[in-house]
């Protein structure tokens, strides 16, 4: 594979510059190009989801590229490398990754991962997991190299694992206007209520609101209390109707990246005894 001047250069002028989040690099006819650099979110305040969901625009479900992007003060090198895309691009990216991380300069870099599906980069609980405040990877999903392996340069190999948790929720999220992103952000801030719609038409559109749309823009839902008019909106902290949602997929609280609720287990055995 040529890696041509321009994108050690390109490599260079990204890795001296803070401000920049992710820098793609796409191949074609085994040259390597540079795309151009995703920054940081314009405000300063961003948490570490808001600057992955810029990503989002990026990455494509049939597309193969490296990825080059900056997390806690250093480099990561991500060879993304979907199910969809060509097989033998995907065969080419995975036999050249360390060679990119040899030529760009392996001084650069804390570690070297393979990433199949969008989610496990685009997803903070996913890097929660590879930074071990999550639990633990599955085993026996390696590919091209164990978990930890360190490459004749020194760079921590952590190869491909499956999460284990599916990401199920982030696979929900809907399209949302700005306006109502922005009425998000606002109520983040402070405020009463914040109206996304007059009447939902689509109940599983939910949980891709509550669980990630919401919480990407620094909103976390405490409570979930579903009405069917105006009068019922008043409620205090012991409502009955607290909890009693149609949507059961509000985070209260994870296993690893596994979404977990009261009475999951058994609502689990009735779906499995169903199929």
């Amino acid at each position: 594979m040529d890696i041509p001047t321009t994108v050690t250069e390109a490599f260079a002028d990204f890795a001296s510059n803070s401000s920049l989040f992710a820098l793609p690099l796409s191949v074609t006819d085994r040259t390597m190009r540079h795309l151009s650099p995703v920054p940081y979110p314009k405000h300063s305040q961003h948490t570490f989801q808001q600057a992955l969901n810029q990503l989002e625009s990026v990455l494509n479900p049939r597309t193969a590229l490296y990825l080059v992007l900056r997390h806690k003060e250093s480099l990561i090198a991500i060879t993304y490398v979907p199910y969809a895309a060509n097989a033998d691009l995907r065969a080419s990216l995975l036999d050249n990754r360390e060679a990119l991380v040899k030529v760009l300069g392996q001084e650069h870099f804390s570690s070297s991962i393979i990433c199949k599906e969008i989610g496990e980069i685009t997803d903070v609980r996913s890097w929660e997991e590879r930074s071990g405040n999550g639990q633990s990877w599955v085993d026996g999903n390696d590919e091209r190299t164990g978990a930890c392996e360190t490459t004749q340069d020194g760079v921590p190999d952590l190869g491909h694992k499956m999460n284990k948790c599916r990401l199920c929720d982030r696979r929900m999220k809907n399209k949302i206007d700005n306006d109502a992103l922005d009425a998000l952000q606002s109520l983040a801030a402070g405020g009463d209520c914040v109206q996304l719609a007059k009447r939902m038409k689509h109940t599983m559109a939910i949980p891709g609101l509550i669980n990630i749309i919401a919480k990407d823009n620094g909103v976390n839902v405490d409570q979930k209390l579903e009405i069917h008019d105006p009068d019922e909106l008043a409620f205090d902290q012991k409502d009955e109707r607290i909890g009693k949602f149609r949507s059961m997929y509000l985070r209260n609280y994870f296993t690893g990246t596994e979404s977990q609720w009261e009475g999951r287990e058994e609502q689990q055995k009735i779906l499995d005894a169903t199929r």
